[in-house]
């Protein structure tokens, strides 16, 4: 599990209470536990000196072994708490574990993470669920970083459960009975909003954003994403959104995809169709996609079609895709050529996508579309020249712009 948010959402304390009281429940006394950060030295003044404090600073019950480099923390009952870095595990990740906490968990490599899997995987004993089955706890907390690392890329796939820590969770910033911010809160929030660009999107706003020139800005996978997003029978017309691809780039032998983060890598080409649904309110939901690279286009434009929704309205595709304007003819659907230039469509795009005076979105995506929810937060301009777009991550982002200029431009 990985609880993830912006700066100052209260993240780490939540996790080193979960901690405490672990061990302190005498249904799994003796449990062990460990709490570690990628560098051992950058623990003690920062998530130790929270735990003494915070957690610890009722309590004379616990003793604390290492002294002012902590080594563990003992209680009455025999449950024990381990400190370590990854760089120096020692006897931290020397047996099984009931539980982990990982501080600072952006931090930690990939293999760092599995390391940890393999330390919490129930043998330890303690922890039993309600069949009395053992498990082990894995928990990371973390700020937000960009769409390409390995924590967004597992919580997209399904390999990660993630959850979304907000400012208003803070008792210290909002009052949890009344929901008004508190004085804290207030001067907290005003230091946060002094930040800039891509720091500002993540420890303000809790968006895994590119580092700079983030082309849809006003992307939101809290506001656009939602499971409301589903094809409703009778609701409005289905369309379909391409882009045009077939080289699977550096990972031929996965076609396409990461195997670390089930993401596209950079340099592959997929062909795209979204599956979208025109809503009388003048909105458009994506309640699915279809991704390939390696495949034909008449193989893939007939699965697309057997996937069991009605058959589309019409198909947007982009300039100069002749190949897929005349297979789709020959599919019996009718093309759709967004001709804008990049600059007009992505534009258009923004528009549908950001929210207006009254917080209202135009279009809204189903979580099953995990593919372009992670190219959404990767397309990005080019920092060496900043009107021109990056070829990478821009498959469904580019199939999403030719479908928004059709519905607004093309009768």
């Amino acid at each position: 599990m990985m609880l993830a948010g912006a700066s100052e959402t209260g993240k780490t304390i939540s996790t080193l209470y979960l901690a405490d009281q672990l061990c302190r429940d005498n249904r799994h006394k003796g449990i062990q536990g460990a709490l570690v950060r990628k560098t051992r030295a950058d623990m003690d003044g920062t998530v130790i000196q929270l735990f003494r404090e915070k957690i610890l600073g009722p309590y004379t019950d616990v003793t604390v072994f290492g002294g002012e480099h902590v080594e563990w923390f003992g209680y009455p009952n025999g449950s024990r708490i381990w400190v370590g870095g990854m760089d120096k595990p020692g006897k931290v990740l020397s047996g099984e574990r009931d539980f982990v906490l990982a501080n600072q968990a952006e931090e930690l490599e990939l293999k760092d993470w599995e390391t940890l899997i393999t330390r919490t995987t129930g043998r330890a004993g303690h922890l039993r669920d309600e069949h009395g089955a053992a498990y082990g706890l894995l928990i990371g907390d973390c700020n937000p970083g960009p769409p390409s690392h390995w924590i967004w890329g597992r919580h997209l796939s399904g390999k990660l459960k993630f959850v979304e820590s907000r400012h208003r969770d803070n008792p210290m910033l909002y009052d949890q009975a009344t929901g008004e911010i508190t004085a804290q809160g207030r001067n907290t929030l005003e230091r946060l909003d002094r930040l800039t660009g891509y720091r500002r999107a993540r420890l303000r706003d809790g968006l895994w954003v590119q580092a700079e020139g983030v082309v849809f800005d006003q992307w939101s996978d809290t506001d656009n994403v939602t499971e409301a997003a589903e094809y409703i029978p009778d609701a409005g017309a289905v369309v379909w959104a391409m882009d045009d691809g077939y080289s699977a780039g550096s990972a031929a032998q996965t076609a396409g995809i990461d195997i670390d983060t089930g993401t596209y890598v950079a340099d592959a080409h997929p062909r795209v169709i979204l599956f979208c649904q025109q809503l009388a309110d003048g909105g458009l939901n994506v309640f699915d996609e279809f991704y390939a690279c390696g495949k034909l286009t008449d193989a893939h434009i007939n699965e697309a079609k057997a996937r069991g929704y009605p058959e589309p309205d019409f198909a947007s595709h982009g300039p100069g895709q002749a190949e897929i304007r005349g297979r789709l003819y020959a599919a019996n659907i009718y093309a759709k050529q967004c001709k804008a230039q990049v600059k007009e469509s992505i534009r258009e795009l923004q528009d549908w996508l950001g929210a207006d005076a009254n917080g209202r979105r135009l279009i809204h995506v189903h979580p099953r579309c995990r593919h372009l929810r992670a190219e959404m937060t990767a397309y990005a301009y080019d920092p060496g020249a900043p009107d021109t777009v990056i070829k990478a991550f821009d498959h469904g982002p580019d199939a999403l712009r030719y479908v928004a200029w059709a519905l607004r431009h093309e009768r």
